[in-house]
């Protein structure tokens, strides 16, 4: 092959007979998905050592309760104060088939895993498709190699995320699309064909909206190449796009809001985009760390800031219109964000917001130690081959790249968004190969040279991690001790998250974790101690003031107590503990009046907060209201019913059973009973309750 003609693909070579093209043998593409499948099972069963395995965090245990809710037939999301379903935050199409593989097979979560392997291994086949449609049969089997045995892709493979359903979705999506502009010159555009590659990218759409962004192009690219041909066919991409979204967009408006598809754009935009943004954590400033916490405190937020209840459409674009304002605000500041994430987003290391990937893999599975190929290779030689390959019939493929590079960048950068851009770069970087290979055998030695000092350069630009890994790692641990914690190996959390200050000292969130890990086994003095350091790392953590509160409580430092506890109150006069711990403080003050204003507060702000009751209740028995405090232990028994452990419900019940006594309302007694059978059974607790007050 002449240097001039490098970038075309290779003919296949002619039958025997001379009549036409051989088809390719499929048997290697066979094996390959056979080993892409089994190292993703090898991988989910060692992963299965993991606490994250089956109790996940974040996005992954979001998708996990959505999930969970599917099975039992229930609505999600839901509001929170009220319980009602909203329109969807998150695209829906990867919970809807998480929740259907629960409800057939339970709750064993290493079953989606496998099923996820066999995903793994269909992408493994969509990347030799493609690839062979593009540039041949010997780039699709490289690139279908790669897919196969790509770290990254077989670890998102055994995680409850999006990336494993969006990856073969996008890969059908473009290999569909590559078919719209294979077609002779002067002949129509199908509109079957085009109606289907329209429906594959409304299914990706559905895994993740950014994927809609490229549709526009592809319209423009069909009208460019085609011509008045193509307009029915560019109808039928569009309608065909469409089709899957327009369900989800009458769900939406049922639930009384105007949502495409979610409405988390607002949001991911300002967190990407607000002046103290790093370009890839995905925080709210302001926000508890934990999902749901975050989540009601960005719509908390908003609401504030608008004065009024805002539906999650307006909630959207209350965040989008922040972020607009302070890009306007400081454009040239703005730019420079913008260049760090197009760099965060091309660098050699995979950010995790939901999880340190790197520090999991290498912790747990022996599945990848072998597999080696890094992004800082991959990526030189997708770009040398997206060069080499930018033929206009093959938009779809390499025009994908930097447009959806683009609408992560747009928004903030982390290992999961940058996932659907791997198959594609692997095509491109099998290209490239068969390229240099090509311009090797053809003595094109200046164009050789050229290339190859291309890809050194991308590789060591791409090498140089602009931050420790040192500081992944301690992150990778507190993220682990914290899991270890919700498992309650306390003793083993507690280890973890020390591993972790050693390496990151200035770490606020490993000192907080730590200090309330140190308070759970004990060991007040060296949590107080901690918790401390913690505080003066992060003087705004309410959570770190919360739990110093708390040991001053215990050791009965009211005047001290009550000082965080009015600081935390002042941050965050939407959090309930504040409110909570004052009344505690000013009720041991005597300030009756005051500690139950502080009580109400807590329950305004989160009515079942049942220890708020509880006290409550139990300052109005001090001040002898009557009917008030029989009204209150009533409150705190329903309260009790729900959530409360059983001692703590049993000395509700208690109490309940006094006031009505005292009240003269002893026939309600056996409604009391009534209320406590379901919950609490033949327990011998219970059993001994009801001994010692018989009714």
């Amino acid at each position: 092959m002449s240097p001039a003609n490098s970038n075309q693909p290779p003919r296949e070579p002619l039958s025997p007979g001379g009549g036409g093209v051989r088809p390719p043998a499929l048997w290697p593409v066979v094996l390959l998905m056979f080993l892409a499948g089994g190292l993703r099972v090898w991988h989910s069963l060692d992963m299965a050592a993991s606490p994250l395995f089956a109790e996940p965090h974040m996005d992954g245990l979001y998708h996990l309760e959505w999930a969970r809710a599917v099975a039992g037939g229930e609505p999600f999301p839901v509001d929170l104060s009220d319980g009602t379903p909203v329109p969807f935050f998150r695209a829906p199409l990867y919970p809807w088939l998480l929740g259907l593989v629960l409800r057939l097979s339970g709750e064993n979560l290493l079953i989606p895993r496998l099923l996820q392997a066999l995903l793994g291994a269909l992408t493994t086949g969509l990347t030799w498709w493609v690839g062979r449609k593009a540039f041949g049969h010997r780039t699709g089997l490289l690139a279908a190699a790669l897919a196969a045995t790509h770290w990254v892709l077989i670890a998102f493979d055994g995680e409850l995320l999006i990336p494993t359903l969006l990856v073969p979705l996008l890969l059908l999506a473009i290999g569909l699309t590559l078919d719209l502009g294979a077609q002779r010159s002067g002949a129509p555009v199908p509109r079957g064909r085009a109606l289907g590659a329209g429906l594959a990218w409304g299914l990706a759409a559905l895994a993740r909206p950014n994927a809609l962004l490229f549709v526009p192009f592809l319209l423009g690219w069909l009208l460019v190449t085609k011509g008045r041909r193509a307009r029915a066919a560019v109808l039928a991409l569009a309608f065909g796009t469409l089709l899957p979204i327009l369900p989800i967009t009458a769900i939406n408006a049922a639930r009384g809001d105007q949502v495409i598809v979610s409405s988390q754009a607002g949001v991911n935009l300002w967190i990407g985009n607000h002046p103290d943004s790093d370009g890839s954590t995905a925080w709210v400033p302001g926000t508890r760390g934990d999902w749901w916490g975050g989540y009601a405190d960005a719509i908390t937020q908003a609401q504030e800031a608008e004065g009024r209840p805002l539906l999650s459409s307006e909630v959207s674009r209350h965040y989008a219109a922040r972020a607009w304002r302070a890009i306007c605000a400081d454009p040239g500041r703005a730019l420079s964000h913008t260049l760090w994430k197009l760099r965060l987003f091309w660098m050699d290391w995979e950010l995790g917001n939901n999880l340190e990937l790197r520090f999991f893999v290498e912790r747990f599975t022996t599945a990848t130690r072998l597999l080696p190929l890094a992004f800082s290779i991959l990526a030189p030689l997708g770009l040398l081959g997206l060069i080499l390959g930018a033929r206009r019939e093959l938009f779809p493929l390499w025009g994908f790249v930097p447009v959806y590079c683009l609408s992560v960048v747009a928004f903030f950068v982390c290992a999961r968004f940058r996932v659907p851009v791997l198959p594609p770069l692997m095509i491109l970087a099998a290209h490239g190969v068969f390229a240099l290979i090509d311009y090797a055998r053809a003595g094109a030695r200046l164009r050789l040279v050229a290339c190859l000092a291309f890809v050194l350069a991308g590789a060591l630009g791409a090498s140089r991690v602009p931050f420790s890994s040192a500081a992944s790692r301690a992150n990778g641990l507190w993220m682990l001790g914290i899991a270890e914690a919700r498992a309650g190996d306390t003793h083993a959390a507690q280890s973890l998250l020390a591993e972790s200050i050693d390496l990151w000292p200035d770490s606020p969130l490993a000192r907080r974790s730590h200090g309330i890990t140190l308070l759970a086994l004990g060991r007040l003095a060296e949590a107080e101690s901690e918790l401390g350091v913690a505080l003066r790392l992060d003087p705004t953590d309410f959570e770190t003031l919360d739990a110093l509160t708390g040991i001053h409580i215990k050791k009965g430092r009211w005047n001290l107590a009550q000082e965080l506890a009015q600081r935390s109150s002042n941050l965050r006069p939407d959090l309930p503990r504040a409110h909570y711990n004052l009344g505690r403080c000013a009720l041991e003050a005597g300030q009756i009046e005051n500690s139950l204003a502080a009580f109400e507060r807590a329950l305004a702000v989160e009515p079942a907060h049942f220890n708020a009751a509880f006290a409550r209740a139990r300052v109005l028995d001090t001040v002898d209201e009557g009917e008030a405090a029989l009204a209150a232990w009533e409150q705190v028994l329903e309260l009790g019913l729900q959530a409360a452990s059983d001692a703590l419900l049993l000395e509700a019940a208690a109490e309940y059973r006094r006031a009505l006594l005292e009240s003269g309302r002893a026939g309600e007694l056996q409604a009391l009973l009534r209320d406590l059978e379901p919950r609490l059974g033949n327990t011998a607790e219970y059993a001994r309750w009801r001994a010692n007050r018989n009714p």
